[in-house]
This record gives structure tokens, sequence and C-alpha cells, in this order.
């Protein structure tokens, strides 16, 4: 493999600083979605110039190194088999480019085997505002993609989504495949953190979504029929999961933290199981908020499951419903942990406690 510039082994500790750092220092970036002229943000003066041409110029097969930090103010798009190793990547974007588009910070596209690996992304956004003018700009979007891999990365304060794996449906039907990832970390993703809208097979270890401005992990594709399936999370924390398109395949998720709520729409009917185990949900404070919401006909199971429920902002205890499930959903706790108000459902559906 050919190798480009040099990795130190203090690079993940000058990432993280790094983002701290940054945070201070975009301070004076509008964020309100109100105002979608936005002044440019601060960058460190000790940023490099773009490595954009440096990686188009890889061989398939070959690695770029990164050290220290980039401006990478067009995104880099990767496009062949490569892998990134290292560095921080900066796109100071805070209004679209005279070409009325939005890039995502790091694109894969259309291509196999590429591989992130100790990465740290950083967008202009470092409060999470939603802007919906600039929400092309994920951290990683991944588009008709197969065998890639995303390995102790970090994403902050983008505009789009944290992460964002799409395909260009119904134009190329190919979702992406084989995606792994171990070790990603979101914060302030200004849409969502994670939005899994056409990916069959996928691995998901050791995420954390901390902050994001609609939804922390999203399966949604606004196209019929195009959705996620074969996906599995572990050992990962975040709030909230809403399933609002056609799910393909079976969805797992094994010891992972969840808070506010689980949702499902008629639109995420589908006889494939969703599971739930080893892991909890705390119930948001709001006092709208429903544990697990199921309209229409799915089949949720839950094993060994940990339901609380967050005080409101007043300080009362929640009373909300642990679910409301109607039109045919079908929902299972088994030796899972409830409390009362248990739940709601109609005659068209079917709830079961085990003990």
């Amino acid at each position: 493999m050919a190798e480009h510039s040099t990795n130190s082994a203090t690079l993940r500790t000058f990432a993280r600083r790094f983002v701290a750092a940054l945070a201070l220092m975009v301070v004076a970036v509008a964020v309100s979605a109100s105002a979608p002229q936005r002044a440019a943000a601060v960058v460190p003066s000790d940023c490099q110039s773009d490595p954009s041409a440096a990686i188009a110029a890889l061989a398939p097969g070959d690695t770029f190194y990164g050290s220290g930090c980039y401006l990478v103010p067009n995104g880099i798009t990767l496009t062949k088999p490569v892998t990134l190793v290292g560095g921080t990547y900066l796109d100071p974007s805070t209004t679209k480019s005279p070409s009325g588009r939005v890039q995502p910070v790091i694109m894969v596209s259309r291509t196999t085997d590429v591989t992130l690996e100790g990465l740290a992304i950083i967008g202009a956004n470092p409060s999470g505002a939603f802007v919906k003018k600039l929400v092309g700009q994920s951290g990683i979007e991944l588009m008709n993609t197969a065998r890639v891999t995303i390995e102790d990365v970090s994403v902050s304060g983008t505009y789009g989504d944290g992460l964002e794996l799409w395909a260009n449906a119904p134009n190329e039907m190919s979702p992406n495949t084989d995606v792994t990832v171990d070790g990603l970390a979101i914060t302030e993703a200004g849409r969502n953190g994670i939005s899994l809208s056409d990916v069959y097979g996928a691995t998901f270890t050791n995420v954390n979504i901390d902050s994001w401005g609609l939804t922390s992990v999203d399966f949604e594709s606004d196209i019929a029929g195009i959705g996620a399936g074969n996906v599995t999370f572990t050992d990962s924390t975040w709030g909230g999961t809403i399933f609002t398109e056609a799910v393909s395949g079976p969805l797992t998720f094994e010891r992972c933290t969840n808070s506010n709520t689980i949702r499902l729409t008629a639109r995420a009917a589908t006889t494939f199981p969703i599971t739930f185990s080893d892991g909890s949900l705390a119930i948001g404070s709001k006092a709208t908020n429903i544990g697990v919401y199921a309209h229409g006909p799915t089949n949720v199971t839950f094993n060994n499951e940990t339901f609380t429920r967050l005080p409101r902002p007043n300080g009362k205890p929640q009373k909300t419903p642990m679910w409301n499930a109607a039109a045919g959903a079908k929902l299972t706790f088994n030796s899972s942990t409830l409390s009362m108000p248990l739940g709601i459902n109609d005659a068209t559906s079917v709830v079961t406690i085990n003990p």
C-alpha cells in the first residue's frame, strides 16, 4: 500500500483536544434556523490545506495517513477502495456552495472496501441546530456501497446527520451492504444522529450519540418499500429510535441504552422481527412521551429490558403509558422490568407480558 503523510502516535489525543477547542472558536457562527446566511466559521491557523487531490490520486487499495487538521470546504468524496487513517477534517461551510449543493464532509459513493479509521470529522454547527437548507452536510454519507468499515471515528457539529446510509433510489436499487461500525461518537448533529435509509446488512458496536437536532436513530428513506434490514446494534447509547419506513429484514438491538421513545409508524409495517435485548429505555420527560409507540402490523420483542421514566421538568413523576399499540401491532415483553401505568392497545393489537 502507498502511504501519504505521516501518522503520529498522538493523533487521536490531538483530535479530541481539537474538537473541544473548535467548539469554543466557532461561537461566532450563527446557528438559528431563521438565519440561513452565516458568517464563516473561525478555524485554527495551523489547519492544512484540502487533501482531496492527494486522496483522489490514491490507487485502489492505497492508504492516506492523516496528521493534524485539514480544511475540506467542499468535502471529500471516495469512489474507489481506499483507506483513510487519522486526521481531523473540518468543513467550515455555513452556506450552500455556488452550485446550490451541500456536501457531506466525507462521502463514500458507489464503491466497495473503504475503511475510515481514527478520524475526527467536524462541521461548523457547534450547537447542533437544525437548519433545513444545510442538512446535506452529513459527517459521513454512504451511498450504494459495500464492505465499508468505520472504526474509532468522531463526528461533531454537522448541519446534517452524523452518519447517513443512503442509496440513489429508485434510480439505483442497490442498498448499502456489509457495513461495519465499531466505535462512533456523534455530538451536535444538526438533523439525525444516524439515518438508516437504505441498508441491508450492517453491524454497529460502541456507538454513542450524544446530541442531535431532530432524531437520534432514524430508520427512514422517504421512499415506499425501501428501508433497512439485517441490522444489529450492540453496546451502544442514544436517545430515541424512530421507524418510519419499510423494514427489509430483522433488526436487533443488544445491550443498548435508549432514552426518550421507540416509535414505529404504519409505514414501517413488517413481518420481520425487531428485537431489543438486555438493554434499557428511559421514557422521555415530556408529558406526551410514550415508551413504545407501535401503530401498524409489527412484531417487536423486548427480552430482559429495563423500562424507566424520566421525571418531568417540573419535578413531578412521569405518568405516560409504557406503550401504545394499535392497527395490528404485536408487542412482547419477556423478563422485562415495567412499571405502572403499563400501556394501551386496541382490539387488533396484541401485547404479551411474560415473567
